[in-house]
């Protein structure tokens, strides 16, 4: 599909008259979520630089000079790659943001403009407007290697202040969608909104000097709060081009997992289940264990009834489950089962397929034991296409693609390998909701009675040519679930992909601007941003959810299993352990 932006006649930055340039901030500094894997052997190291403190970093035991910084902002990449792309972030300063492009080319010293874009809406109409330039066409991105990693400065002011003497009533805030472009000098472009260069404008940090920024970034940066889920409709342009493999009226689901699961055995499992029964139906005892303000009941909606909507009873006497069914893919070398993420495809007879992506292990509180995890959802249609979905996977650049973390987890996972159906497992799931009436905090209790088994002809019993089987049995903790409906959603806009006019100069992109009706034009921020991992360094994520979720844990898994639990894993991960997939 092509992709229209704003675009000048001229790729120069004097084609874009008294927009503000942006200098690249002369700070270094290193993302570890993407350039650990490049540089494992690096140690950080604090020296004094003209009177002040600067990261500097070991690499193969010699500790990079000032002259080394361009080497490895440059990165390491000897092989080129197919054609030019871009990924940005975003970081908050004292009067606006640091944006991070890292860039990939086919060619050393490519020539590339970066320009900085926001969208405005008028009567309805959509156009993209350039904010400024992030460098020189003269400035080389990549000198030695094939990618590159570059850091610009911008602040609110010098936005505003284009936006002001042209349209006063438009204004840049914390929280506006902005956008990257890159143009090659041979035309190509990428980033922008559809083409994976969206940054959220950062709340900038509060009372901190350009030195502190520089001598203690983590320290000083404030966090919004993120919302638990986000689900944005998928439009009508993705649902023509995937429908092989997304129902209609589908949405890309993301969320911020607050957990804690627990390992026990099968008789200690039936034990508690029974237990929490019985506490449903006894407000006493649930008020002696967990205080006055918390209530439970069972969550019913997977019972299995008969035709006069009786609910049917199980060989323990509970009530009868309609079986969640999880098939999870993965490479033939389980590239992603071996780092505790997840892919997999969960349904059953209720419902049609949901994919879940879980990128990753998250991040373990070692006081309570509770992880928090991100999870991408996408609905399918039953019976999807395997390769339209792999079709969806390596497009990178598409915003509902639910693959893209798991890249950014660690690139070394390919899209094309991974979606091989490699276990089944099948499981009874009793579930509860606790419920604070104060606060109206909901927490869900799932009691997984599962079995596994592999599917892969490669991954069978050498000694029978059978599929290798597992049980076990955990207890989840959660802060609200998501299985295949979520009941707690900010839902955003259905905002379809849309190509714009070029303006053919500065001029017109100043006449336009001009001419905006205060009353019917805005700045349109766009999608919703929508979880990554990113998100789980925010401390403020779930941090209230967390204390209540432990406070709830430690008093019911005391109550509901006194020789206590062992912690679990993934159910998949788990199932490999116990297959002996591992070794």
């Amino acid at each position: 599909m092509k992709i229209n932006q704003v675009r000048f006649n001229s790729p120069t930055a004097a084609a874009f008259g008294n927009i503000p340039k942006f200098e690249p901030t002369d700070r270094f500094d290193i993302d570890t979520s993407s350039d650990i894997a490049l540089f494992a052997a690096r140690r950080a190291k604090k020296i004094q630089v003209d009177g002040i403190t600067e990261d500097l970093f070991w690499q193969n035991g010699n500790l990079l000079t000032t002259d080394d910084r361009k080497a490895f902002t440059d990165g390491s990449r000897t092989k080129p790659y197919g054609e030019g792309s871009i990924k940005v972030g975003v970081s908050p300063t004292a009067d606006g943001m640091r944006i991070k492009v890292k860039s990939h080319h086919k060619t050393k010293n490519e020539k590339v403009q970066l320009t900085l874009q926001v969208r405005v809406i008028n009567q309805g109409k959509e156009q993209l407007i350039t904010l400024g330039v992030l460098n020189s066409i003269k400035d080389k991105l990549n000198t030695r290697y094939y990618e590159a990693t570059n850091y610009y400065d911008v602040t609110y002011d010098d936005i505003n202040a284009y936006l002001q003497k042209h349209a006063p009533h438009l204004t840049v805030v914390p929280g506006t969608t902005l956008a990257v472009s890159a143009r090659w000098d041979a035309g190509h472009e990428w980033g922008g909104y559809n083409r994976n260069g969206m940054i959220e404008a950062p709340r900038p940090l509060k009372a901190a000097s350009p030195v502190a920024i520089r001598t203690n970034p983590a320290g000083a940066i404030t966090y919004d709060d993120v919302p638990l889920d986000i689900a944005v409709p998928v439009d009508d342009d993705f649902y023509q081009r995937y429908k092989a493999v997304v129902k209609k009226n589908s949405k890309l689901t993301t969320r911020m997992e607050c957990e804690y699961k627990g390992a026990t055995s099968e008789d200690e499992l039936e034990a508690a289940v029974r237990s929490l029964y019985e506490l449903s139906d006894d407000a006493d005892a649930l008020k002696k264990l967990l205080g006055d303000d918390w209530s439970i009941e069972p969550i019913t909606r997977y019972y299995v009834k008969d035709d006069n909507g009786n609910v049917l009873k199980d060989a323990r006497g509970f009530p009868k489950i309609d079986p969640m069914k999880d098939i999870y893919y993965d490479s033939p070398s389980w590239s992603i089962t071996k780092r505790k993420g997840a892919l997999r495809v969960r349904s059953n007879k209720q419902k049609s397929g949901s994919l879940n992506v879980k990128p990753g292990n998250g991040v373990l509180d070692p006081q309570t034991g509770i992880r928090k995890r991100v999870e991408i959802g996408l609905d399918l249609r039953r019976g999807f296409d395997i390769e339209r979905l792999k079709d969806l996977f390596t497009e990178k650049s598409e915003y509902y693609n639910p693959f893209n973390e798991m890249e950014a987890m660690d690139g070394r996972i390919r899209e094309d390998k991974v979606l091989q159906p490699a276990l089944e497992v099948v499981g009874d799931r009793h579930k509860f909701k606790l419920t604070n009436q104060q606060t109206g905090e909901e927490i869900e209790i799932s009691c997984d009675f599962t079995k596994a088994k592999t599917l892969r002809d490669a991954d069978a019993d050498p000694k029978t040519g059978e599929p290798r089987e597992a049980e076990h049995f955990q207890i989840e903790m959660e802060i609200d679930h998501l299985q295949i409906n979520s009941t707690n959603v900010v839902t955003g806009p259905n905002v379809a992909n849309r190509s714009w006019t070029k303006f053919r100069n500065q001029n017109d992109q100043v006449k336009y601007l001009s001419e905006l009706d205060e009353d019917e034009s805005a700045i349109n921020t766009g999608r919703p941003r929508i979880h990554t991992r990113e998100d789980l360094k925010n401390p403020n994520a779930l941090k209230e959810e967390l204390k209540a979720l432990g406070t709830v844990k430690e008093k019911l898994i005391a109550h509901l299993f006194k020789n206590g639990m062992k912690p679990a894993t993934q159910k998949a991960h788990m199932a490999w352990e116990l297959m002996g997939l591992d070794k």
